[in-house]
């Protein structure tokens, strides 16, 4: 055996360096125990050589390709050292595997040739010109090729299987299709013996098995191949397209790749926009975390539609709900209520939430009739009397979380042994606390959507006038003592006074994460402890996942902390609240209109605000957090949940009745089961940013865009290379963006530990009044959100410019 000309499948880890995903999958399958065909991996470096010892072409035909294959020593020396390495007359299969198939975007299914049947030299000469010419014919960049060469079974029955309809989608329905013989009549298009619906959750099989494909399996065996299904779902987590066979009543698995295009039955559009901006969209919520979440945000979205008197034309059956598990909210019914308002602006609106238009130029506008003026008139003296109040509802707000629920929250029961107490405690946390605060924090959202139409109006207007170019990022920056900053400035001051100090400096300078990580939970003492026990004790409520209470905390695991210190000890000390480069407003205000410096001043204080409500509520969370751990670890004591993280699982009205009650209902367990399930199967699904309920406009939105181009947040025109991090988590490592400009899906305000040495920001979501934005221009950091699919568009290391005022991104050098 040569190492240098292939890998067996399953000896080691393969990466995305060494073949394309169809082989890495086939060695994760056959790593993890499941029956896939011996074989081999020719990786891409090796079958690069090859192509280049035999002289082929991109041009060439597949029998220029064969005869130039044939005619080279060099190139043989690769196929008469594959073929040795089989049985001699065993027939193989050649597969693809390359860069650009298979992948979680696009699988580009029969785009590539799989010759079969193959025993000779002569045979793998002919196959290999075959797959390069085939390959060659497609019109695809960027795409290097690595091969599989496995053993070809020749199967009794074979079967193609979504784990997941791709039109009509339901989470614990696949579909199966079976035919006598081999999988390639059903791969080429031919119609099956059988077309079966599988219900993994109640374990029913729906459809007719024919006499002669009867005799060959039975409907018992398909429910245990549905079960061996699943698990493929599960273990790469989004919806599968399984090509297998049965030979000797062995399953095997020939291919398993991700469903990439999936048409959700929908009555409306849906949208995670915002959702999805570092909150609760952002990867899929726990259960629990999103029935909280659902009932204040429907709650509050439909109170609020009322009394602004901008009910959509047609009462939404829901103003939001999930696919998948993963959330949206009703856009079509929020559009419908806003136009009704004089002034609406369909890509403003959509700017401001972080949708991607789907409609050219700026979308619908509202006309101007008597039926819109009445409306607008009751509308705005709606929306004006809101406005008027809205800072001193904030202030109440502030004052009810500080002076009732964080004493109660200091005085809770969580003796383990008290599960009514802790229930009566929760219930009161979540239909009470959580249902004011967050009503509040929706209201000022809500508001602030208006505040920056009246506001971006009045400055387009002032431009016009004035023939100047004005920025409501200009205007916006430069706010005092935003709420997401102070555990940074926190975190700088304490690093800088760890380096001040040489000897702590030099304790914790070499210092890994790891050491630090061990040192603070076994309590062992090290210079300036109490000082990060006191910022743990201030701000350990925050986490790099907000809004998602499963997931532990600063105070629970200061990981992330740790990574910041360090990273800080060899900063100059500059503190967020210094950055008078982006303060513009101050800059220029008394050259601004006074009416026009009212509106700025007041869009400067809601944003303020929202920050400051959004802050209490990441506080709030924590508390809820806290009090369901201990929840949880009393039900498990108690003999009613088999682990403490169940009771993520439930909702909270099942959980409040799971801890007043003694016993355990009978179909508890099986919805935990469940949704641990579905959290499984779609953990990893690229979910769609709109769900609409024409597949036609779907497939039109859902098609990848080529450009760039997203929504300048911050101001400024960078250059550098970049890094591409689809999710930020405790594992990174901060130091890797000092300089750089991040490519990453979202960013909250607890990935704050991240931002002090970037040279700039791209995100694939968020909009102009995001949190991420908002922080952005506070810190001066030039960024562009809302680029689709930007983390794979955008190669690591490749060096950018980016223009934070036209949200415009380009590619240097890769």
């Amino acid at each position: 055996m040569d190492s240098k000309h292939y890998h067996w499948l399953g000896e080691r880890d393969l990466s995305p360096l060494d073949c394309g995903p169809k082989a890495i999958y086939q060695n994760q399958l056959k790593r993890q125990g499941y029956r896939v065909p011996e074989g081999l991996v020719v990786p891409y470096d090796r079958f690069e050589r090859f192509c280049q010892e035999a002289g082929l072409h991109p041009q060439d035909t597949q029998e220029q390709a064969a005869e130039r294959i044939r005619s080279s020593g060099a190139a043989n020396v690769l196929l008469q050292s594959l073929l040795a390495a089989f049985p001699e007359g065993k027939p193989l299969i050649l597969r693809t595997a390359a860069s650009a198939e298979d992948r979680p975007g696009q699988t580009m299914a029969g785009h590539f040739a799989s010759p079969a049947g193959l025993t000779t030299l002569k045979d793998l000469q002919q196959a290999f010109a075959e797959v390069w010419a085939t390959a060659n014919s497609r019109e695809i960049t960027e795409n290097r090729l690595s091969l599989l060469l496995q053993a070809y079974i020749p199967t009794e029955f074979a079967g193609l299987t979504f784990t997941l309809s791709p039109t009509a989608p339901k989470a614990a329905e696949m579909i199966l299709e079976l035919a006598a013989g081999s999988c390639e009549a059903l791969t080429a298009g031919h119609s099956p013996d059988a077309r079966l619906n599988f219900n993994w959750r109640r374990q029913e099989l729906n459809g007719r098995i024919p006499p002669a494909l009867a005799q060959l399996v039975s409907s018992k065996q398909i429910i245990e191949f549905g079960v061996v299904f699943l698990s493929l779902q599960k273990q790469f987590g989004c919806p599968q397209d399984i090509e297998w066979g049965v030979k000797n009543g062995q399953l095997y698995i020939f291919q398993c790749r991700p469903i990439t295009q999936i048409l959700f039955p929908a009555e409306t559009i849906w949208t995670n926009a915002n959702f999805r901006d570092g909150g609760i969209g952002a990867e899929m919520p726990s259960p629990l975390m999103w029935d909280l979440y659902k009932m204040t945000f429907d709650y509050s979205i439909d109170a609020f539609s009322r009394r602004y008197h901008i009910t959509p034309d047609e009462p939404p059956r829901a103003w939001s709900t999930t696919f998948l598990g993963y959330p949206y909210w009703n856009l079509a019914a929020t559009k419908s209520g806003a136009r009704k308002v004089m002034g609406y602006v369909e890509r403003r609106f959509d700017e401001g939430q972080g949708v991607t238009p789907y409609y050219k130029g700026k979308g619908e506008q509202s006309k101007l009739t008597l039926k819109r003026i009445s409306t607008s008139v009751k509308a705005l003296t709606a929306i004006r009397k809101s406005i008027k109040t809205r800072f001193a509802v904030c202030r109440q707000t502030k004052a009810y979380f500080q002076d009732i629920v964080r004493p109660e929250f200091k005085a809770a029961p969580f003796d383990p042994s008290s599960t009514a107490e802790i229930g009566q405690y929760f219930k009161r946390l979540a239909t009470q606390h959580l249902m004011y605060v967050y009503s509040n924090y929706w209201e000022i959202i809500y508001d602030n959507t208006f505040v920056s139409t009246f506001t971006q109006n009045a400055i387009e207007r002032y431009n016009r006038r004035r023939g100047l170019d004005l920025q409501f990022t200009d205007v916006t920056a430069g706010l005092d003592h935003v709420a997401h900053l102070h555990p940074l400035n926190a975190l700088q001051q304490l690093a800088a006074q760890i380096r001040s100090d040489e000897p702590a400096y030099r304790w914790w300078k070499p210092a890994t994460a790891t050491a630090l990580l061990e040192a603070w939970r076994t309590g062992k003492p090290f210079p300036y402890r109490a000082r990060l026990a006191d910022f743990l004790d201030k701000y350990g409520y925050k986490s790099t996942r907000e809004l998602e209470i499963m997931a532990p905390n600063w105070i629970e695991d200061p990981t992330a902390v740790l990574q910041a210190l360090q990273q800080y000890l060899d900063l100059p000390p500059a503190p967020v609240s210094e950055h008078t480069e982006h303060q513009t407003f101050q800059k220029i205000r008394h050259q601004l209109p006074q009416s026009l410096v009212r509106k700025i001043e007041r869009q400067r204080k809601f944003l303020w605000w929202k920050e400051e409500i959004r802050d209490i509520t990441t506080q709030l969370m924590h508390f809820i957090r806290l009090t369901v751990v201990a929840l949880g670890k009393s039900l498990v004591q108690d003999g009613l949940l088999h682990q403490a993280e169940d009771a993520f699982f439930l909702t909270h009205q099942e959980l409040i009745h799971l801890a007043q009650s003694s016993h355990l209902p009978a179909d508890y367990r099986e919805r935990i089961q469940y949704r641990r399930c579905i959290r499984a199967s779609f953990r990893n699904y690229q979910k769609p940013d709109i769900i609409f309920p024409n597949p036609v406009l779907q497939q039109r939105h859902s098609g990848k865009s080529s450009g760039l181009n997203g929504i300048g947040v911050c101001q400024g025109v960078v250059e550098g290379p970049a890094v591409v991090i689809a999710e930020l988590n405790e594992s990174f490592d901060p130091g890797l963006l000092h300089g750089r400009i991040l490519v990453t899906e979202y960013i909250n305000p607890g990935h704050l530990s991240y931002f002090p040495t970037l040279k700039g920001l791209i995100t694939a979501n968020g909009g102009l009044l995001s949190h991420a934005a908002i922080i952005c221009r506070e810190l001066g950091i030039p960024a562009v959100f809302g680029i689709p699919d930007a983390t794979r568009k955008i190669p690591d290391n490749a060096r950018l410019q980016l223009n934070g005022k036209t949200g415009e991104v380009a590619i240097l050098a890769k």
